[in-house]
């Protein structure tokens, strides 16, 4: 099973996953990926506003695509 990395970009603010999740292939990243910015959008203090966020899917060694 790969290690999948998901660095979150919000505005100015970065932050590293530094632990990843084992999943099984690449589609399994995605929704990952698909339902953490989901999981932040819903989260957000300013739900009025459109958010500026990206969640960034890496396999180990990191190399994968951005989501918006």
């Amino acid at each position: 099973m790969n290690r999948y990395f998901f660095d979150i970009q919000s505005g100015r603010d970065f932050f590293a996953d530094e632990e990843g999740l084992p999943l099984p292939n690449l589609k399994a990243a995605e929704v990952k990926a698909m339902q953490t910015l989901t999981g932040i959008a819903q989260e957000s203090v300013f739900p009025s506003k459109r958010a500026d966020l990206a969640v960034e899917c890496a396999r180990a060694p990191k190399s994968c695509s951005a989501f918006r």
